[in-house]
């Protein structure tokens, strides 16, 4: 192969395949996550740390700047998720918040293992039917979001919580339209992968490829999920480019 377009979720299972690749002489272009980082890798991603900013500055106007959240990630590792994390904290601490993070939990990928985590989290460990003041949950990726969404479905505890979904599924921009979920933050998918096709047909024509693309991403709430242009980036409309 001339060269390797890519999107490692897993970052420690990925990085010595990559790393091989590289050893071989052939470009790699990562999107969305990074696992490996040198000149002969090419990086296409959303701005994560905007999203995370944009999450916060959505929850600080909801909520009127008060109440607790709890913050739901993947696994530990992934790059776009840190970075949404360090925008939503440093949005709350440059615009000096109220808001208080009650708690941070990697949810896995296991639904079973993940949603004994967000019970602890709504509840602590005393008293399992005591719940405790949580106002808004976030969920920093699609895989995060779900878990989330089907752990507080189960307990019955989504209505009344303010809920942010990130890289929100179809399904979820209908729970968006219906009012279920509060907000989402959406990436642009189409065009990182466009990008990154593009650099890694440069690369292997011995072209030089910037190290780093960053594309936009967009807060989706129920006044603009209709909206055209959210549509084609959710991928719910043909794009002609």
């Amino acid at each position: 192969m001339d060269a390797i377009a890519i999107s490692p979720v897993h970052s420690l299972r990925m990085k010595k395949f990559i790393k091989k690749a590289m050893h071989k002489g052939i470009p790699v272009i990562q999107m969305v996550s990074k696992v490996h980082g040198n000149a002969e890798t090419g990086y296409v991603h959303s701005d994560n740390f905007k999203g995370g900013k944009l999450a916060a500055e959505f929850l600080q106007k909801e909520m009127k700047d008060s109440g607790t959240i709890v913050l739901g990630m993947f696994v530990k590792g992934n790059s776009p998720v840190n970075s949404r994390i360090e925008g939503f904290k440093a949005q709350l601490e440059d615009s000096e918040s109220k808001l208080k993070i009650g708690k941070a939990i990697y949810v896995g990928e296991e639904h079973k293992r993940g949603s004994s985590k967000i019970r602890v989290a709504m509840y602590g460990n005393d008293n399992p039917n005591k719940k405790k003041k949580i106002n808004a949950v976030v969920g920093f990726n699609e895989s995060s979001s779900e878990i989330l969404l089907k752990t507080l479905e189960e307990l019955n505890k989504l209505k009344g919580l303010k809920f942010i979904a990130f890289n929100p599924d179809p399904d979820m921009i209908q729970g968006i339209s219906d009012g279920k979920i509060t907000a989402g933050v959406a990436q642009d998918p189409y065009e990182i992968g466009r990008i990154a096709v593009n650099q890694a047909a440069m690369a292997a024509r011995g072209h030089k490829i910037p190290a780093e693309a960053i594309t936009d991403v967009y807060l989706i709430t129920k006044d603009n999920v209709s909206d055209p242009k959210i549509h084609e980036v959710l991928g719910l409309k043909e794009r002609n480019q």
